[in-house]
């Protein structure tokens, strides 16, 4: 497969070819069944999780992928010649100066992995290449090699450096080479740089018989030892997210070299040729779609339900072949290989019908449930015919083939009712939970037979296999809100459910301690095979959010359960993730070159300020938490929030002759002001209708003139803010106001207007007496005016100001705003959220970007460079420099977060077995859980972290929505994480549902936006419409042990 990029001001051109092998036994490079190539930015290192000792190799397909190649550098491990080598599955891959040398194994050899069993030799050489292009490894991997040879201790080799990739530069004028790829496939990305051209670019293939391009536009290698393919390349470029397709293909020579053929393509804008995937579908129509739980049967096939608003959705042998009206469920049988529908069928009446739980039993008989709305929704045998409400749960069985309806029923009171989850035991008995508000919602046996009188409570029912009669149903809840969305149920008929309750009386038997004390938790409770008795019931959650969306139970009964959590103290044991969330401040002692954490997480970081007269003491306000002060240069932080009733703070400043005087702006309570260092805080106003206050300035030379940015206006006040005064501009924003150190009745302000003409930056030279716009001709692309956010002050020159122009990046004037120009070359985040200038040297400006991280420019915004090295969190929102010393600079992120968790409950449920967080900066929750004979457990659900936890990835960074689907497999003490991985394209993407089959391997659904989501042999490999359901399955082969 093949890849060409052109990247915009650098023109660079990126050939990207992978080999896939065909014919060599069951070890080849990759054959029909095998995964689909990862791209560079995919690359993970395979690595070994405590208590393994070989390395995971995930693949994901709908089924497969798989893992990335692991490169050594030489160092006496094999022949001289080679300077990197490198192992997959049937083959070993060795890189001379000139050439990389393919040594292929088959059969048995293959599987064994035997280094000296050779089957064929294949090498590729570059023709009329530079044969003292550098080589270097690039991308170091944690994972070192070590070989023990023999019992000369002089001949082992250790601590190896691996990388996940090779670089040769400049292999011909303006080219280089990288190579990378998987254990089953190899890739190797040509990178042209400007001026150059890619048709000097020539390869022969020493060892292949023949060499053709077939019908499909693969060039195919033929050896004595079998075929390799090199798929046609798939060329592209992106403009505005948008993929425009470029013919390319291979051009053989008389004398059997390759090269490649573009058609014309604007080398102003990037061009990709990119691999092909082998596969993951998806699953949609026209419309809006989303697959919300899935289910596996013996065979392998998978069960897949949710919601369609397509009037084409895919159907197949259908039960109900064309959409009724609004949303309606589906039901989707896929076969196993993911390349055929065994059935698809809608499923609803005339108005909105949502799929939300499956289940499959040993015969194929698929049992779902949902919500319904339709008062004409497809019944049969049902045990209510007719809706108590609207809407009403529904439960419904399907027979193996999918054409017969065995059961389909209402379930549910004279309120709202609607089922989330449902499991089915041997004897086909179906277990059902969700949410009812109907006073009369049908119990038996009822363990909880009212309603507890709250909005909602939740419900479980068990249903003989005819759908005929309750066996049990039960209300299950308190006096405020409880709904159940996950159910399980284990080999002796006991039904476990969680959910979320906001009841402080929801019913608990030997609970977990402590008792509920969060604004929202999740619960977890048994029900003995009667439905009569609570085996137990736990709260599950700590001082804020809590919630649980699925469980599963393992041999033993050990409950498995997974949500959401926004609370710093949910209860962890035997944690992989100790701690929510991540650092949200962050220090650097070398101009940005480097970051290490400063003490704060799970914070949303909105200003900083800095002691002038003592930079060891600092103060960081945060969205909603208030104020923290170090007096250590950030190794230890206190609140300090009495007096401060609004905590939501939104700027800071110092008074610079007197430092324990202080101002804090806040979002809706105005400014207040602490004159002892911030230990009591006291209002000042300013008394205006809604004092949301953006900005706070203190004049330098007089320190008792304030200045505040509180909505419309800019405030002024000459006694320490006893009393404020209003002045212009009149605007919709003031977002941030800066006050010239020099001429300090020069104030400027960076406005937003909704006005056709647009905001932009005012100044007033007369102390906010008056004001004129100075960025008249700072223009967006249709003509308007740029709102202005932030602005900044070259103090050594105040002539010299940059600003922040909303969705327009940076501007600069010299000449005090009679002029502007952009700045924003290598700027690649425009969103800049904050700058800050060195203190010393002008020259030097950071900009905080909304996903980019910190860039840092050295020549007065000439050029930007990203400084991330050990920055997690690329969400910036504040800057500060130390005045003293500064090359030491502090970054405030937005960290405010929800993570996901996993937690395992013993059989009692009385204590914890491990129990963990599971996310990033931002916001993930985990949405399903299966379990395997092992005891692994494995969690899909949603991420928009940029720094969620990946091992042995398919996708180990963001694909770049603004969420991403995740699957995470635990190891049984839940300690580590055998693989986790990011699935998602360039829109947003989200995990809903996973089950799993007797081999181990996960199957997840769910919803994607994407244009792009990684497909591979798929039944349908485009997105049909805005919003497709997905389906994917995840196969973990055998390790294969490292050399």
């Amino acid at each position: 497969m093949t890849r060409v990029r052109l990247i915009n001001a650098a023109r660079i051109i990126a050939i990207t070819v992978g080999l896939t092998g065909s014919s060599f036994a069951t070890q080849h490079l990759t054959g029909p069944d095998q995964g689909p190539p990862v791209t560079h930015q995919q690359i993970r290192q395979e690595q070994v999780t405590p208590g393994s000792e070989n390395p995971i190799d995930l693949k994901v397909q709908v089924r497969y992928s798989t893992l990335p190649l692991s490169f050594e550098a030489n160092q006496g491990q094999t022949d001289w010649q080679a300077q990197f080598l490198s192992r997959g599955k049937g083959y070993t891959l060795f890189l001379t100066p000139t050439e990389a040398v393919l040594a292929l194994r088959s059969g048995a050899q293959a599987r064994d992995n035997e280094p000296g069993a050779i089957s064929t030799v294949l090498r590729m050489r570059l023709v009329a290449a530079n044969p003292h292009a550098t080589v270097t490894g690039l991308d170091a991997l944690p994972g070192k090699a070590h070989y023990f040879i023999g019992n000369d201790p002089q001949k082992w080799r250790t601590n190896i450096p691996t990388y996940a990739a090779v670089r040769y530069q400049t292999v011909y004028p303006g080219v280089d080479l990288v190579y990378y790829g998987t254990q089953r496939q190899l890739e190797y990305d040509f990178i042209v740089a400007p001026g150059a051209d890619p048709r000097v670019i020539r390869l022969t293939f020493e060892g292949a018989d023949s060499l053709d391009v077939d019908a499909e536009g693969d060039l195919v290698l033929r050896t004595t030892g079998g075929e390799l393919r090199l798929h046609k390349p798939l060329v592209y470029q992106e403009t505005d997210g948008l993929q425009q397709q470029i013919p390319g293909t291979y051009r053989l020579t008389d004398t059997r070299q390759v090269g490649f053929q573009l058609a014309a393509y604007d080398r102003s804008r990037p061009l990709v040729i990119d691999p092909v995937l082998t596969y993951a579908t998806y699953l949609g129509g026209n419309d809006l779609d989303s697959g919300y739980a899935i289910a596996v049967d013996a065979a392998g096939n998978a069960y897949v339900t949710g919601s369609t608003w397509s009037s084409d959705f895919p159907t197949a042998n259908a039960l109900q072949p064309a959409k009724s009206s609004g949303p309606d469920a589906f039901i989707a049988k896929v076969d196993t290989t993911g390349t055929a529908l065994l059935y698809s069928t809608y499923f609803g009446g005339a108005s909105d019908d949502w799929g939300n739980g499956i289940a499959v039993d040993e015969a194929g008989n698929a049992y779902v449930t949902g919500e319904t709305w339709s008062s004409d929704f497809p019944r049969a045998n049902a045990l209510r015919p007719v809706p108590g409400g609207i809407p009403n749960a529904f439960v419904a069985k399907l027979d193996p083939a999918g054409r017969a309806l065995l059961y389909s029923t209402y379930l549910g009171g004279n309120s709202d009712d609607g089922a989330n989850g449902i499991a089915v035991d041997r004897a086909g008995n179906a277990y059902v939970t969700g949410y009812t508000s109907s006073s009369d919602f049908p119990t038996v046996n009822a363990l909880q037979p009212t309603h507890g009188e709250g909005f909602s409570d939740a419900f479980v029912a068990k249903l003989d296999p005819a759908g005929s009669a309750l066996i049990y149903a039960t209300y299950l809840g308190g006096s405020s809100y409880d709904v159940a969305y996950g159910i399980a149920v284990d080999h002796a008929g006991n039904a476990y459910l969680t959910g979320l309750t906001g009841s402080t009386d929801f019913p608990t038997v030997n609970p977990l301690p402590p008792a509920r004390v969060g604004l929202g938790d999740a619960f977890v409770a048994k029900l003995d095979p009667a439905g009569s008795t609570l085996i137990y019931a736990t709260s599950l959650g700590g001082s804020s959010y809590d919630g649980a969306y699925g469980i599963a139970v393992d041999r033993a009964g050990n409950a498995y359960v997974t949500g959401y959590t926004s609370s710093a103290d949910f209860p962890t044991a035997n944690a992989f993730q100790a701690v929510i969330g991540k650092a949200t401040l962050y220090q650097s002692r070398d101009g940005g070159q480097s970051w290490s954490e400063s003490g704060l997480s799970n914070l949303g970081v909105a200003a900083l300020a800095i002691d002038r007269m003592n930079s060891s003491t600092l103060y960081v306000g945060t969205q909603g938490s208030g104020v923290f002060k170090s007096t250590d240069g950030g190794v230890s932080w206190t609140a300090v929030n009495t007096g401060l009733i609004d905590l939501s703070i939104s700027d800071l400043a110092i008074d610079p002759r007197t430092p324990s005087t202080l101002y804090a702006g806040t979002s809706e309570s105005g400014v207040f002001k602490s004159t002892d260092g911030g230990e009591v805080w006291s209002a000042i106003g300013p008394q205006v209708p809604g004092p949301i206050v953006r900005s706070v300035a203190v004049e330098p030379a007089v320190p008792t003139t304030l200045y505040a940015a509180v909505r419309f206006w800019v405030m002024k006040s000459l006694d320490g803010g006893a009393t404020w005064a209003s002045g212009g501009p009149d605007v919709d924003s003031v977002n941030d106001l800066e006050i010239d150190p020099v001429i300090t009745s020069t104030i400027y302000a960076s406005v937003t207007r909704s006005t056709p003409s647009g905001g932009g930056l005012y100044k007033s030279a007369d102390g906010g007496t008056t004001w004129s716009l100075i960025t008249r001709s700072v223009l967006g692309p249709t003509g308007r005016r740029y709102d202005v956010d932030t602005v900044a002050i070259d103090s050594s020159n105040t002539s010299t100001l940059y600003i922040v122009a909303l969705a327009g990046g940076i501007f600069k004037t010299a000449d005090g705003g009679l002029n502007w120009a952009p700045m924003n070359n290598g700027l690649t985040d425009p969103d800049v959220s904050t700058l800050a200038i060195d203190t010393t040297d002008p020259s030097i400006l950071y900009a905080g970007t909304g996903i980019g991280g910190v860039f840092k420019t050295t020549d007065s915004a000439g050029s930007w460079t990203a400084v991330n090295n050990g920055l997690v969190n690329p969400r910036v929102t504040a800057l500060a420099v130390d005045p003293t010393d500064p090359s030491r600079l502090y970054a405030g992120t937005f960290g405010r977060t929800s993570d996901a968790f996993l937690a395992k409950l013993d059989a009692s449920g009385s204590a914890l077995v491990y129990s963990t967080y599971l996310g990033g900066e931002y916001y993930d929750e985990g949405r399903g859980v299966v379990v395997d004979s092992q005891g692994n457990a494995y969690v899909t659900g949603i991420t928009r972290s940029f720094s969620f936890p990946t091992a042995n990835a398919l996708q180990p960074t963001p694909p770049g929505g603004a969420s991403d689907a995740f699957i995470a497999k635990f190891d049984p003490a839940g300690a580590a994480l055998k693989y986790s991985t990011y699935l998602g394209g360039s829109d947003d993407d989200f995990g809903y549902g996973i089950a799993l089959d007797s081999q181990g391997d996960a199957y997840v659904t769910g919803m994607t936006r994407s244009f792009d989501f990684p497909t591979a042999t798929a039944l349908q490999p485009a997105n049909a419409g805005s919003d497709d359901a997905f389906v994917a399955k995840l196969t973990e082969p055998d390790p294969t042990p490292r050399p």
